[in-house]
């Protein structure tokens, strides 16, 4: 999947004039970028399947990621016997997780953990939106302090920080 920044759209920030000498740096910068934004926010900005492990089963699990696509959430636990198993029939409200309406989670063996999958994300297309454009904005901020300067000042990092805060999840 395309990052939510293209090089076109980096290098004119940048004010590279077309220069494609740095591509492969910028491009790495543009990725670096989006993954501190993502796990800074919690909003995954390339659509991906993700994956947490959890010690055992609770009343609910409240995932990681956002946006979560519900359809695709799977748990994968050992159960007492210690066969494995997997649990699709649940309910997904938002990022949390509950057994299916009127069931129980499995027994599971005693510190096994239990997994669960999912895809998480925006559609490429999703991340051109006004909604999204905050994230892309955070990219470029810190894709210039990587490119000029290798990296953020204090000052800058708590600029960054505090215009990221308000897109980040209440679970981070």
């Amino acid at each position: 999947m395309p990052e939510p920044v293209s090089f076109a759209e980096a290098s004119a920030h940048l004010r590279l004039a077309g220069d494609t000498s740095e591509q492969a740096l910028v491009e790495s910068y543009i990725t670096a970028a989006r993954k501190w934004v993502e796990n800074y926010t919690g909003h995954v900005l390339v659509q991906r399947e993700v994956t947490e492990t959890h010690p055992g089963f609770g009343r609910f699990f409240d995932l990681r990621w956002q946006p979560v696509q519900a359809d695709t959430v799977t748990i994968a636990y050992t159960d007492s016997d210690g066969a494995t198993g997997e649990v699709t029939d649940l309910t997904v409200n938002g990022r949390r997780v509950y057994p299916a309406y009127a069931s129980w989670w499995p027994s599971t063996r005693l510190n096994t953990g239990v997994t669960l999958t999912y895809t998480a994300g925006y559609a490429p297309d999703e991340m051109v939106d006004d909604e999204r454009a905050p994230f892309r904005q955070a990219i470029l901020i810190k894709l210039t302090a990587l490119y000029e300067r290798r990296g953020l000042t204090d000052d800058e990092q708590r600029a960054l920080d505090s215009f990221a805060d308000q897109y980040r999840s209440d679970w981070l």
